[in-house]
């Protein structure tokens, strides 16, 4: 019962990760827009976000899940053996994960020969990777304060 409840609190934690990770990219890209003089209107940025869900959530999703299954078994392991710190372990696991999943995609399309630019354009820059980032803490935290709960 307790591997159950810890695959549902993970599958959850991996759908808001994504979630937040991809509308925090779609307002760093319209924000962009913005500082260029572009005129956003709500219902616009609204439908974006919608879009971006669907066309770029299930990529952002196998991403996501790739380094969040890496990252918090990775933390599973230091928190039994080292450092008894779930909320703390799991919040950097899932921060630490989008990092360098983002790197991993942007080394992967540098060496298959696309060049240096980044397919994820918020995480061209410091800030918007770090803003990405957060997203997976989210998702980090959320899985150390349901998965801890269990009894």
């Amino acid at each position: 019962m307790a591997l159950l409840r810890t695959m549902i609190v993970f599958l959850l934690a991996w759908v808001l990760g994504t979630v937040l990770i991809s509308i925090t990219s779609t307002h760093i890209i319209l924000h962009g827009l913005i500082e260029v003089g572009a005129t956003i209107p709500l219902d616009v940025r609204l439908d974006t976000v919608l879009r971006d869900l669907a066309g770029f959530g299930p990529t952002l999703g196998a991403i996501t899940l790739i380094g969040f299954l890496i990252a918090f078994l990775f933390a599973a392991w230091v928190i039994r053996n080292f450092i008894p710190a779930p909320r703390i372990g799991y919040t950097l696991a899932g921060f630490t994960s989008i990092i360098v999943m983002m790197f991993a995609v942007y080394w992967f399309y540098y060496f298959d020969g696309m060049g240096a630019i980044h397919p994820v354009p918020a995480a061209r820059t410091l800030p918007g990777l770090l803003s990405l980032a957060m997203g997976g803490a989210v998702a980090g935290f959320f899985f150390a304060n349901f998965h801890r709960a269990r009894s």
